[in-house]
């Protein structure tokens, strides 16, 4: 599993204490689109 599938999961949990938490994407990966499909997903940054 990498970060994008945990955060689709993260954001499914129904408990809002643990769905509604502050994810921030960390990659090496700079690449053009890639900040946008992590906040695609569900990501806050």
């Amino acid at each position: 599993m990498d970060g994008l599938e945990a955060t689709r999961r993260i954001r499914k949990l129904e408990d809002p204490d643990q769905s509604n938490i502050y994810i921030i994407a960390m990659t090496a990966n700079a690449l053009i689109g890639d900040r946008e499909t992590c906040i695609s997903v569900g990501m806050n940054d």
